[in-house]
């Protein structure tokens, strides 16, 4: 398992089209997720369906859903694309 220490915590997130997240760190960071591979790969049958995909919720070590799914930290931040704020 991954360690949480040099990466920053989830402060908010935006679900976006195509199972795309937005996610604001507390460093002020702001970054895409895309989940949909991360879905596929740890059979997360729920969060295929759009409405439910939609419930996102942050966490300080994750974005999760009301009946416990998760992706954390370590996969949220290592695995999006920084992007630049205006």
């Amino acid at each position: 398992m991954g360690s949480d220490i040099s990466r920053p915590a989830v402060a908010n997130v935006h679900v976006l089209s195509d199972f795309r997240l937005r996610v604001e760190f507390d460093n002020g960071e702001t970054r895409i997720f895309d989940a949909k591979s991360y879905i596929q790969r740890h059979k997360l049958k729920m969060l295929k369906s759009v409405g439910y995909f939609a419930l996102a919720f942050p966490n300080v070590r994750a974005v999760e859903w009301p009946r416990g799914e998760t992706i954390n930290l370590e996969a949220l931040y290592d695995g999006s694309v920084a992007i630049a704020e205006d």
